[in-house]
């Protein structure tokens, strides 16, 4: 037997009739998992190119004023971020596809997860430079217009943490979206084997 030969095994659970719904095709799991890393390597690659295009903005705009220190903090949680991406949505190694099945089904839904411990722990600081750049930024341009700087700030703490749960479960839905049919057909393949 050939290494194609193997491909085209459905696994299925005893007893378990091979139809077009419960049939579970080897090919057919590389091919789905493959599929959904390249749409996130391309939706990476744009959400880095959107982060420096607004760090080399920013930046520009902070070397035209004189009190700049909330837009540089806004520059390095961009270019913080556009790193993180970088590293959080790496291509797929070549290994990963000689695996035990068990262990590919495993890594697969391990970085199809929304977000881990590990992305807690780096995006929270992210998001607090985001905010504290912004924050700085807002109240210098307000303090123009206004004396009540203490109003200001608890304002944008509150505008600012709304946007933030916001974008959490707003991000989560759409993973949602785009991601159910893979994770339900990865533990329907890891509940076969």
């Amino acid at each position: 037997m050939e290494l194609d030969d193997f491909k085209n095994i459905s696994y299925l659970k005893p007893g378990e009739q091979v139809t077009e719904e419960s049939g579970l095709c080897i090919s057919d799991l590389f091919k789905r998992v493959e599929d959904s890393f390249k749409k996130q390597l391309r939706h990476k690659r744009y959400f880095i190119l959107v982060l420096f295009i607004l760090s080399v903005s920013y930046l520009a705009i902070a070397g035209k004023t004189s009190e700049n220190e909330g837009l540089l903090f806004i520059v390095t949680g961009f270019l913080s971020g556009a790193i993180y991406l970088t590293f959080r949505y790496k291509p797929l190694p070549d290994k990963i596809y000689s695996l035990p099945l068990k262990q590919f089904v495993d890594t697969a839904t391990k970085r199809l997860k929304y977000f881990t411990i590990t992305d807690w722990i780096i995006i929270i600081p992210i998001l607090i430079l985001l905010g504290i750049g912004g924050g700085l930024h807002l109240v210098y341009r307000l303090s123009h217009y206004t004396d009540r700087i203490l109003l200001i700030i608890v304002i944008w703490i509150i505008f600012y943490t709304a946007l933030c749960i916001f974008g959490y479960f707003a991000g989560k839905r759409n993973w949602h979206d785009e991601n159910i049919n893979l994770l339900k057909y990865l533990e329907k393949f890891r509940g076969s084997l």
